[in-house]
This record gives C-alpha cells, sequence and structure tokens, in this order.
C-alpha cells in the first residue's frame, strides 16, 4: 500500500519505516501546529493510531478539537516549568514562540507577531496526567521555534521514555543548526543520534536501538510513499479523466439517439402515406405561417376553394401513376381517402362546368340584345341557351 505524506520534510515516512509494525501505537506531538498540512502525526493517525496534540494557538487547537476526534487535544505551551507566559502569536504560520528575541527577530523581517498569555506545563506533567497507565510511547516529536532545550530539560527521562524522538535542530528559517543547545541533555538520558534531514535530527531509546537500521538512509523510492501534494494532483487528474470520459459516454450516447431517430425520420420520410399527405402538408404549413389576421380571414374566405385545389392535385398525381393509383384504392378501404378525393374533384368539375355555362349565358344575354345579330347567329344563340337550360335541370 501507498504511504501518503504530510509533513514537512518526509519526518514521518522515517518514522513509518522504522514503526509500521506497531499497530494502535501512540505519539506525543509538542507544537502540533495543522491537524493535516505539514503534519507528522496525520499519516499515523489514519492508520489508526492515537496521540497527545499540544497547540497554544488557538485556531489550530480548534482544528485539532475538530478533526481529531480520537485524540487528546492541549492548548497548552511546552516548558522547563509549570505557569503563565507570555507567546508571540504569528497567526496562520507554525512560528509562534515563547522566545522575546526571536520575535523581534520575526519583527524584523516584516512579521508581525500577536502577544498572548498562555498556560505552560511540563512532558513529565503531561505524561503523568495525560498519557494512560502503561502505555508506551512509539515517538516524541517537539517542534518549539527555538525553546528545544527547556521543552527536553522539563522530562522525567528515567521514567518516561519514547521510543523514538525527532527535535526541529535548525533556528527558526533557517539552516544554522541549533542542536549543540540541547543534545547533551539526550545523550545523557540514553539516546542514541540515528539520522539528520536538514531540518530535524532523530534519536532512538537504548532499549530499542534495533530501530537504528531504520534510519540508515533517507526517504528512498523503496519507501513507496508519496507527497499529499502529489496524491491531490493525481486525484484531480484521476477525476478530471473519469469526468472526461462521462461526458465522451453521454455525447456518444447523444449521438446513437440522434443517429436512431434519423433512421426512424428518414424512413417516414421515404414512406408512401408520407408523400400521400404533401399538399396536406404543404397546405398545413402554410396556414400555421400566417400570423397577419387579415391574411387569416382571407384564408378562411377561400378555404373550399383551396381544398379543392388540393385536391384536384392530388387526384391528378394518383390518376397519373398506375401501381400508386391502386395503393390509393387499397389504402381508400380503410381511409376512405383516395375515394373522398375523387368526390371532390368531381365535384370541382361540374362546378367549374356550370360556371363556364352561366358566363355564356351572361354573354349571349347581352348579345341577345343587340340589333346588329344575324340570322345565324340569333340560331347559335337559341342553341346554347337549350344547352345552358338543359345542364341547369340535369344538375337540379
Amino acid at each position: 500500500m501507498t504511504f501518503i505524506s504530510y509533513a514537512q520534510n518526509y519526518e514521518d515516512v522515517m518514522l513509518w519505516r522504522a514503526l509500521k509494525d506497531v499497530k494502535n501505537g501512540f505519539y506525543i506531538d509538542v507544537g502540533a501546529a495543522w491537524p493535516q498540512g505539514h503534519s507528522v502525526t496525520h499519516s499515523f493517525y489514519l492508520e489508526g493510531w492515537r496521540g497527545i496534540n499540544i497547540e497554544p494557538n488557538s485556531k489550530f487547537f480548534d482544528q485539532l478539537q475538530s478533526q481529531r476526534s480520537r485524540d487528546i487535544n492541549l492548548p497548552f505551551a511546552i516548558s522547563d516549568k509549570c505557569g503563565s507566559f507570555t507567546m508571540h502569536l504569528i497567526e496562520e504560520t507554525g512560528l509562534s514562540t515563547l522566545d522575546k528575541d526571536i520575535a523581534i527577530k520575526h519583527g524584523a523581517t516584516g512579521i508581525k507577531s500577536l502577544e498572548k498569555q498562555v498556560d505552560t506545563h511540563t512532558l513529565a506533567f503531561i505524561w503523568e496526567k495525560y498519557v494512560p497507565p502503561d502505555q508506551e510511547i512509539h515517538f516524541l516529536k517537539i517542534d518549539v521555534e527555538g525553546l528545544e532545550k527547556a521543552v527536553l530539560a522539563g522530562n522525567d527521562w528515567a521514567n518516561c521514555r519514547p521510543w523514538i524522538i525527532l527535535v526541529e535542530a535548525a533556528m527558526p528559517m533557517s539552516q544554522v543548526e541549533s542542536h549543540d543547545e540541547w543534545e547533551e541533555l539526550l545523550i545523557s538520558a540514553d539516546y542514541q543520534f540515528a539520522y539528520a534531514d536538514g531540518l530535524n535530527r532523530f534519536y532512538v531509546a537504548q532499549e530499542h536501538s534495533e530501530l537504528l537500521a531504520a534510519f540508515k538512509y533517507p526517504p528512498n523510492v523503496f519507501d513507496a510513499f508519496i507527497p499529499i501534494a502529489q496524491q491531490q494532483a493525481d486525484s484531480r487528474a484521476n477525476n478530471a479523466e473519469v469526468k472526461a470520459a462521462e461526458s465522451e459516454a453521454r455525447t456518444a450516447k447523444i449521438e446513437t439517439k440522434f443517429q436512431q431517430l434519423t433512421n426512424e425520420l428518414n424512413s417516414v420520410y421515404h414512406s408512401k402515406s408520407w408523400r400521400i399527405t404533401k399538399p396536406i402538408r404543404i397546405l398545413a404549413n402554410q396556414v400555421l405561417a400566417v400570423k397577419n389576421e387579415n391574411i387569416v380571414i382571407r384564408i378562411k374566405k377561400y378555404s373550399k376553394q383551396v381544398t379543392q385545389l388540393v385536391a384536384a392535385r392530388a387526384i391528378k398525381y394518383i390518376e397519373r401513376r398506375g401501381g400508386f393509383r391502386k395503393y390509393c384504392i387499397d389504402l381508400s378501404k380503410t381511409l376512405g381517402l383516395y375515394n373522398f378525393l375523387r368526390l371532390i374533384y368531381h365535384r370541382n368539375l361540374e362546378q367549374t362546368r356550370l360556371q363556364r355555362l352561366t358566363k355564356i349565358k351572361q354573354n349571349l344575354s347581352a348579345t341577345e340584345k343587340s340589333e346588329h345579330l344575324s340570322t345565324h347567329a340569333r340560331s347559335i344563340h337559341i342553341d346554347l341557351n337549350k344547352a345552358v337550360k338543359k345542364h341547369q335541370k340535369e344538375s337540379c
């Protein structure tokens, strides 16, 4: 399984290499700061460990309280004596300190701090009051921005013995080593120097000297770890790939549906019923496109003539195509469409003939009054009148 490192300088990788076989281990983190970012203990917490987080910065303490429910979280500072001291808080950083001189140096570089009174206790007090009886402390981490000597001096090394100790060993925001001031306290307490990573120094208790071998090499490929920043980047990339794949799947589904609908539409376009009803659709589209009220009134006025025209064109279209005519006749058995169109068509022919004969009669009536008709013309006029009257009588 890949180990995810949350620590600033892979301190958790080195500790995990030495302690990965320990189940449900216990830690003490002095100067814990964030519950996740730059945390030496967060990976262990995710593995089921628990411990004590000591953090006097109230904002970090509140975060620890909400995110580290299994841990004991204490809003204290640690020193070589119990009491109340002034802490120089530098918000949103891990640079807060009890050392006034260090705070002044930060101020000279533009880093401002706020003064706050905090309670201080010793490591021996924390151990006695908060560590469960017979509980082994598998590692102690100390990051107190210049107060390392006071923290180490406040422990009972005869009775309170973590397996591994790592201490920040450089002056704040520099590479200047500071371990000469306090290392002798650990050496005299039977701890062996094991490893330095440029920021911290690791020490192993003499009674657990078998762990020294784990600190022979710096973090490397065989530790099978990735930094949390890389894991988050990979996760974002994977999420983007998943979303892209989902988008492609949705696009393919839409394209398939579109092709299916296109095929169905083409099937309708090529059907005989679609061709039969083409004149009716044309008329319907023209009616729907009309928005002017006056045009609508005129269409209503002439709708009968338009229907007759459409029927006439449809029946002519059908009559000119023998095979298609048979199909329409068969269709008329169930729909009556063909016979209906023929009825309209023939009615239209009769009305047209009647209109023409009426016009001829009107012309003849006008001609009859003329004094210039010849005998032959008058004879033709009489014959035409008889034909008109006969046709009118038959139509009735």
